[in-house]
């Protein structure tokens, strides 16, 4: 499975009220890894792909601590 059909996957998880926090999991690893290779290959400003895996892993949280309660 490529990145995109894996970002395409977590988002439309995220829709899905009881597989929010699945997609928003896969979002973060799928981004987390691209901010990683830009940092690790020096290609351009990993300032973007950074901020968008910080939301991600938010959007994680929120939704598995609102799962528990």
């Amino acid at each position: 499975m490529s990145s995109g059909s894996s970002a395409r996957l977590g988002a439309l998880l995220i829709f899905v009220p009881r597989w929010t926090s699945v997609g928003a999991f896969i979002i973060t690893c799928t981004v987390g890894l691209s901010t990683y290779l830009c940092f690790a290959k020096d290609l351009f400003n990993p300032m973007f792909p950074l901020v968008m895996t910080l939301l991600a892993a938010t959007l994680v949280w929120l939704a598995w601590t609102s799962k528990k309660s």
